[in-house]
């Protein structure tokens, strides 16, 4: 069949190119790619098996100083890439916030609504010495995932509000199954009038080896009153120019720069 390609471009003739096809790919659990490729030339078929395993990228790190799991931490950096994608800044975690969702997690299992079990808003579960001008919740349940979760939330007029808010700086989020495993979720949205002043990476360096190094580890934030925030560290939601990226996102003067070794 080659032969066949090889005469049609020597002697300025054409051969008709038949079929393309893949058969029998397959993908398991370790990540092994297997396939049959199957190409049909002038008439001429030849197959080609082959096989590789495609790496899995490693967890992202989440703080251990806040009480988060993967899937409060995903919710995060979808609802990031969604404000980044509208033109507003992105939220940072703090541990306060994620103090209060966690409160709130088996409240709404009893009562899924944004008054609390007890009668009272579900903002008094905010530390009172924070005073907020704008704040927000949002409730989601029976959704298994983080992304099902964020795109029902986008496709709710109230719920996108929320989300898209410029004011809003600071989520924590809460994530629980009741007895018959079924998903609840809770977002919390807050104001804050300091500024972001100092931003590092939870290496401490801002150059590493290759991007999904890098998005493996997350931002750690102070601001003026000192409170410290953190945020998945996600090229999507960030300036790339060469091997540089930067975290234009964040809601700071100065956004730190971080660079790769090797895209």
């Amino acid at each position: 069949m080659l032969n066949t390609a090889l005469a049609a471009a020597t002697h300025g003739s054409s051969a008709e190119w038949k079929s393309f096809s893949v058969k029998k790919a397959t993908f398991d659990a370790a990540g092994k790619l297997s396939g049959e490729l199957i190409i049909t030339l002038n008439g001429e078929s030849l197959s080609l098996k082959f096989s590789n395993t495609i790496p899995k990228l490693a967890a992202r790190k989440m703080p251990s100083e806040i009480s988060v799991n993967k899937q409060e931490w995903e919710i995060l950096r979808l609802t990031n890439i969604e404000r980044y994608n509208n033109g507003q800044k992105i939220l940072t975690m703090t541990g306060t916030l994620q103090d209060s969702a966690n409160i709130r997690e088996p409240e709404v299992i009893t009562k899924f609504s944004h008054t609390r079990p007890n009668g009272k808003s579900c903002f008094s579960v905010f530390d009172s010495k924070y005073k907020h001008l704008r704040k927000a919740e949002n409730l989601g349940r029976y959704l298994n995932t983080p992304a099902e979760t964020v795109k029902a939330w986008m496709k709710s007029k109230g719920h996108r509000a929320n989300i898209l808010t410029a004011a809003h700086d600071y989520l924590g989020v809460g994530y629980t199954k009741d007895s018959l495993r079924r998903s609840y979720w809770v977002q919390m949205f807050v104001d804050d009038a300091a500024s972001i002043v100092s931003v590092t990476t939870s290496t401490g360096s801002t150059t590493f080896a290759n991007v999904d190094e890098m998005q493996r580890e997350y931002f750690i934030c102070k601001d003026s009153n000192g409170m410290v925030s953190y945020a998945p560290i996600d090229i999507t939601t960030m300036t790339k120019k060469g091997k540089t990226y930067t975290a234009t996102g964040l809601r700071t003067k100065n956004p730190i720069v971080l660079k790769v070794k090797s895209n």
